[in-house]
This record gives structure tokens, C-alpha cells and sequence, in this order.
């Protein structure tokens, strides 16, 4: 059994320009700024080796739960708007709360006798998006509440490590792939159609009863929204 705590806290900045020529020049510039987003995540997990007493004791299964919680925080929206010489601006301040739903993780480590150390490891998890209202809205804007179109979100994990001699713990060497399928749908015009996947490296080497890790992840993200590319979005 285990358990863990995260304590979440961070601010994003979001500006978008468009700029259009009718008659004269047109240009729209909209900053976003998100401030103080806070939020405290907790999981629990259980580990066990259900088929040693078959004679598979380099099998293990695992199971975890992260459990819904609140990411709250403040927004401030700044237009700009240019027309030719004329200028105006604007400026909104809202709150705003996310529900964010519970991750079930379900997941097999595979050790295979041999001389050189291997491992593999096989993972799922699953985020029940489609039960949630994501970014409910109140404040100071027009913008009261919102609903949008999400779904489930499914992401699966592989894992290697292979050993280069007989201490497992001293630069072994580590890939991964992470497959992330999209948490809301493409035909939603008033959200992003995200996917994405991840190719990870890395090794490790201990000291006495201190181990130190090196890792890195190289990705790729999918984006559409209807604020881009409107003609083919949908």
C-alpha cells in the first residue's frame, strides 16, 4: 500500500494578436493572465505479486487512484484593439474553478529471470472527462458557467529498462512511450482537440544508499481550436 500528496500552485499568460485589413488595418490583441491556480491531489495504490505461488513471482500488479479535487484560481482578460489611428482597450477579471476528475491507474511489472536485469513495464490510465463541467466560470464577465463537450481520456504507457551489468542500479538503460488520447472532441468549437504522445530516455546510477535518475521526454502535441485555422476547423 502507498500513498502520496500533491500540492499544486502555478500562474499561466495566454496573448493571441489578429490582424485584418479591411478599409483601414484592424488589429485585435487579447492577453490572458491566470494567477494563483491552486489545487491539492492525492493518491493511493496497492502492489502485489498475485501469481508466485504458481511460480511467477517476477510478475507484479498495481493499481492507483488519484482522487478528484478543485484547481481554483484567478483570471484577468485585456483587449487591445486597434482600428487605423484609433485605439481601445478593455480589461475583465474573473475566478475560476476546475473540477478535475479521478485518474484510475491499473498496471503490470514484468521481470524475467535472466543473468542482465530486464524489466517491463505496461500501464492505463483513465480520466472520466465526460462526467465533468470543465473551467465553470463566475466573476465579473458574462461568461457565468460553462458545459463543454469532453470525453473520456485514455492514456497508455510502455516501459523498458534493460541493465548493463549485474548491479540493475548503475546506468541502465531506460525508454518509454506515452500515447495521450484527446480529453475533449474535435467538433467542439469552443475547445482544443488535444493528442498527444511522448518518446522517453534515461539511466541512473546509485552512491552507497543514494540513487540519482536522469530522464527526458521528446513530444508531440496536437492542437485545434476555432480560433485557428476557422475554414477547416470541425
Amino acid at each position: 500500500l502507498g500513498a502520496s500528496i500533491a500540492l499544486l500552485q502555478g500562474d499561466a499568460k495566454w496573448t493571441a494578436t489578429k490582424s485584418t485589413a479591411v478599409s483601414v488595418l484592424q488589429t485585435a490583441t487579447t492577453e490572458v493572465n491566470t494567477t494563483d491556480m491552486k489545487g491539492t491531489a492525492l493518491t493511493v495504490g496497492v502492489q502485489a505479486q498475485p501469481f508466485r505461488e504458481i511460480g511467477l513471482p517476477w510478475v507484479d500488479l498495481g493499481a492507483s487512484v488519484r482522487l478528484p479535487y478543485d484547481l481554483t484560481g484567478s483570471q484577468v482578460i485585456k483587449t487591445v484593439i486597434v482600428i487605423g489611428t484609433t485605439t481601445t482597450s478593455g480589461s475583465a477579471s474573473r475566478s475560476l474553478s476546475n473540477r478535475i476528475p479521478a485518474t484510475y491507474q491499473i498496471g503490470a511489472r514484468l521481470r524475467p529471470p535472466s543473468r542482465v536485469a530486464s524489466t517491463i513495464l505496461l500501464e492505463l490510465a483513465v480520466t472520466p472527462w465526460a462526467r465533468e463541467a470543465l473551467w465553470s466560470v463566475t466573476g465579473s464577465t458574462s461568461a457565468t458557467g460553462s458545459v463543454l463537450e469532453l470525453q473520456n481520456q485514455y492514456e497508455y504507457r510502455l516501459g523498458l529498462e534493460q541493465a548493463l551489468s549485474a548491479d540493475p542500479s548503475q546506468w541502465p538503460i531506460r525508454l518509454g512511450l506515452i500515447i495521450q488520447q484527446a480529453y475533449s472532441r474535435g467538433s467542439d468549437s469552443r475547445n482544443a482537440s488535444a493528442r498527444a504522445s511522448w518518446v522517453t530516455v534515461g539511466t541512473g546510477f546509485s552512491c552507497g544508499r543514494v540513487g540519482f535518475d536522469i530522464a527526458g521526454a521528446f513530444g508531440k502535441r496536437e492542437y485545434q481550436a476555432a480560433d485557428l485555422f476557422v475554414n477547416s476547423h470541425g
